[in-house]
């Protein structure tokens, strides 16, 4: 199959602008969410996700001098295997559309 030459980079005409404008028109009038969603989210701080991690240690190190160690570690265990995927499939499910229902 030939191969079709690509576009020249650089910035969008006047008319590339125009078509995006009614497409994003359009889009907005069928599904208004697809169309905010589009748009981006808010970027998140950068240091937020080290300062959870060091928490999460602090809390495991705090518990181990408190708890008998095999209470930790069912605790541990249990976080690992129920509420971190649990919260993983909730992270998921509020990025994009709802599963289809049945």
């Amino acid at each position: 199959m030939e191969r079709l030459p690509e576009p020249p980079h650089g910035p969008l005409t006047e008319r590339e602008r125009a078509a995006l404008a009614r497409l994003a028109e359009c889009e907005a009038a069928a599904d208004p969410r697809f169309a905010r969603r589009l748009g981006g989210r808010p970027a998140r701080r950068a240091g937020s996700v080290p300062w959870l991690v060091v928490g999460v240690l602090a809390v495991v190190g705090v518990a181990l001098l408190v708890v008998p160690g095999v209470w930790v570690l069912a605790g541990v265990a249990t976080a690992i295997i129920v509420v971190v995927p649990v919260a993983l499939i909730a992270w998921a499910l509020k990025q994009g559309d709802p599963p289809p229902r049945m």
